[in-house]
């Protein structure tokens, strides 16, 4: 399995934002940086886990990301999901 999204990096390195399939930046995962007080890695942690295999909302919004992390209890690391990549 692989992130349907393309993580854009600034020059130093850091998470700038997550480019969807559409090529548009994606939304949730702005509202996610946002809840995470402008955390993006943390953001992307939680980003992460609607590519969940067991993830099924199709349009997800930050309440429905939010119920599943509390679900599965999963968060997935930066290796995780690089290796996801």
């Amino acid at each position: 399995m692989s992130l349907q999204c393309d993580i854009v990096y600034k020059d130093n390195g850091e998470i700038d934002y997550i480019r969807t399939e559409s090529g548009q930046p994606s939304k949730l995962f702005n509202e996610l940086t946002e809840m995470m007080g402008g955390d993006k890695q943390s953001a992307l942690n939680l980003y992460a886990l609607t590519e969940s295999e067991d993830f099924i909302e199709k349009s997800p919004t930050v309440s429905d990301v939010m119920q599943y992390a509390q679900s599965t209890q999963k968060e997935l690391t930066a290796e995780q999901i690089y290796k996801m990549l």
